[in-house]
């Protein structure tokens, strides 16, 4: 495995057994090997999405393709030629939130924030494939994560900003059928509210 943070490459191999719940998956070696906590152990039994994380992996007649994988149920044996990307990879408070974490943020869609991260690294992957999806591939992402707390109605909100009819929206540069300036904006406006 390879770690990446700014300004450094670290390499890592698993030779021997890693002292963790979880020997030989990702989410033990990024855990307990590389002290990255922010993605979290909830059912080990890939159902509840907090242990998500971005697969990255280049393929010839696609270019590069991105999956949102359980840490808990990815095999290290299946990862060879993959870049992990994990929510300490695309933002922090410290430096710079990424769009994503911002936006789950600003609509209040995180209450205790055990299953945020995965949440986070699942838009995250949907974007780096699609960045202007639509709702139904927003929620078509999200199936494999579950919060208790805040339920899905705020994360969604969050994240509708992203879909394709808002990113027109905001720059009114799609609209067809005459509507610009003041009545884009106040359509934008009732949609945000």
């Amino acid at each position: 495995l390879t770690r990446t943070t700014p300004g450094s490459t670290h390499c890592f191999q698993h030779n021997s057994w890693v002292k963790s719940l979880f020997p030989v998956q990702l989410l033990g070696q990024l855990i307990v090997s590389m002290g990255l906590t922010g993605t979290k152990l909830g059912c080990a039994e890939g159902g509840c999405g907090a242990c998500t994380v971005m697969l990255s992996k280049y393929q010839p007649h696609l270019r590069r393709v991105h999956h949102s994988v359980n840490g808990c149920l990815a095999p290290l044996c299946s990862l060879h030629h993959c870049a992990v990307t994990t929510v300490e990879g695309i933002g922090s408070v410290a430096g710079k939130l990424h769009p994503v974490q911002e936006r789950i943020a600003k609509s209040h869609g995180s209450q205790c924030g055990f299953c945020t991260p995965g949440i986070v690294m699942s838009m995250y992957a949907l974007l780096r494939n699609n960045p202007t999806p639509r709702m139904a591939d927003i929620e078509e992402a999200f199936q494999g994560n579950l919060c208790r707390c805040t339920g899905y109605r705020p994360i969604l909100e969050g994240y509708k900003t992203f879909t394709k009819l808002l990113v027109c929206w905001l720059y009114w540069s799609c609209w067809s059928d005459g509507f610009t300036g003041a009545v884009g904006l106040l359509a934008l406006l009732e949609l945000l509210v």
